[in-house]
């Protein structure tokens, strides 16, 4: 890696970051093409029976892909908040992918169950009263925290995935102010992307896994350093 300083040494920074965002996010666009190509088709799809028949090879689709593929985003965040020096980022991304690919696949598999109840839920419990729509979408949100929280956990510690699901439950619940910074970094950047659309094939999930990640990864810092304090009263 080259030394610069000055001007020179803050622009070739943030080249690098845009470098790091951009072709880790692509990677992970084509790879869940397929996912997002069913997706749009989903949202203008002209009847009920077309869209549970689209929602079949979606469900299949997301253990298999959508969930490796993220999670090997997120290992490439850890070690970029790490400072890890990576000498190629096609590679290590594929490999982070591969090392990780059949465990998160079962991961994916509860996780996709669990959001298909959720999805079922929120459109039947929605049309009987407005506080049970209220309800499940918090219900939802505290669920993208847990899920955003598993991808954190795996990459950082090496547990099974049922110890993954439980800390990942704790933290999302004992912790309100992670909580609260994972929605906001999520729902800020997708805001943005909503907006300026041009920003999801290059920034949008590189971005939220690092900001996210990098807030775990300060949450677990103090829990750490409290651990060891209280371990050496």
């Amino acid at each position: 890696m080259q030394n610069y300083s000055g001007f020179m040494g803050g622009l070739y920074a943030v080249a690098e970051w845009i470098m790091r965002f951009s072709i880790v996010n692509f990677l992970w666009i084509i790879i869940n093409l397929p996912i997002l190509l069913l997706t749009i088709m989903m949202v203008f799809a002209p009847s009920t029976v077309e869209l549970v028949a689209l929602s079949v090879p979606l469900i299949i689709l997301l253990p298999l892909l959508f969930y490796p593929s993220t999670i090997a985003v997120y290992a490439s965040a850890r070690d970029w908040t790490m400072g890890k020096d990576t000498s190629s980022l096609l590679r290590t991304y594929w490999i982070y992918m591969k090392e990780s690919y059949k465990k998160s696949v079962w991961a994916g598999i509860l996780l996709t169950l669990i959001w298909i109840i959720w999805t079922i839920d929120f459109f039947y419990l929605k049309d009987q009263h407005s506080l049970f729509g209220i309800i499940m979408i918090i219900i939802g949100l505290a669920l993208l925290v847990f899920t955003i929280n598993y991808f954190c956990l795996s990459v950082h510690y090496f547990m099974t995935n049922k110890e993954l699901f439980k800390n990942a439950f704790l933290i999302t619940i004992g912790n309100p102010l992670h909580f609260f910074a994972v929605l906001l970094i999520s729902a800020s950047i997708l805001y943005m992307s909503f907006r300026l659309w041009f920003l999801f094939p290059f920034f949008t999930v590189s971005v939220i896994s690092f900001m996210t990640f990098f807030s775990f990864y300060r949450f677990t810092l103090k829990i750490e350093k409290k651990a060891q304090e209280f371990k050496n009263r």
